[in-house]
């Protein structure tokens, strides 16, 4: 009897010592953020657009796939984007570099990690350039794009006069960059209004939309 009896005081001490701790102890609460898509289920691959969106955000905030079936399908999607044309690279650096103070080696580094990574994940070649925004226009970077074997090189950022010289004598429609290198061709450089959208009234000079299969059409000439 004396056994039970300590043992049976010494559990209730334990019980009332365990409760007297839990009212001043801190509970530490873990959030764990997951993927549960079921296979067949109706929303997948957008979740991974809204998770990257949300992780981008905050650097605190972490996430877990569990579930790689629709990530694949959401590549393989990507893929198939590209595949089709529907998804195109142009430039295809790993920034549109400037013109004006940018030395020549890190305009080609920066250049070749790009094409690089495009070729090894997609097996694709940007075929024209999209050198709209530039502060100027060098004549180094039409002799660079030619190296690479664009067909084309777009561009925006020039005089603005000139630019509207070329639209009122419609010199535009076949204006080419000429390297001085006669084994590279000649480059199709077709001028665009602007990158940004139209407002207030309607412009003066409409803006004239780049048909990129005519500029293919240019190019091979």
């Amino acid at each position: 009897f004396n056994d039970i009896f300590w043992l049976y005081f010494i559990l209730c001490l334990l019980h009332i010592f365990a409760m007297f701790t839990a009212k001043n102890a801190t509970i530490q609460t873990f959030v764990i953020p997951h993927s549960h898509m079921d296979v067949g289920w109706t929303v997948f691959s957008n979740v991974y657009n809204s998770v990257t969106e949300e992780l981008s955000k905050d650097k605190g905030r972490r996430f877990i796939s569990v579930e790689q079936e629709f990530f694949r399908l959401w590549w393989d999607h990507l893929r198939q984007l590209v595949k089709e044309g529907r998804l195109e690279f142009v430039i295809g650096g790993q920034v549109m570099h400037d013109e004006a103070v940018t030395d020549l080696n890190d305009d080609i580094l920066q250049m070749t990690e790009g094409h690089g990574f495009l070729y090894q994940t997609f097996g694709v070649r940007p075929r024209f350039s999209w050198h709209v925004d530039p502060f100027g226009a060098s004549a180094t970077t039409p002799v660079l794009f030619a190296l690479a074997g664009f067909d084309a090189h777009v561009v925006s950022r020039i005089d603005y006069d000139l630019k509207d010289a070329m639209q009122k004598n419609k010199v535009d429609a076949d204006l080419r960059t000429r390297p001085q290198k006669p084994h590279l061709k000649s480059t199709f450089t077709p001028p665009i209004k602007s990158i940004k959208p139209p407002t207030g009234p309607p412009l003066l000079h409409p803006l004239k939309p780049l048909n990129l299969q005519q500029v293919h059409l240019y190019s091979t000439h």
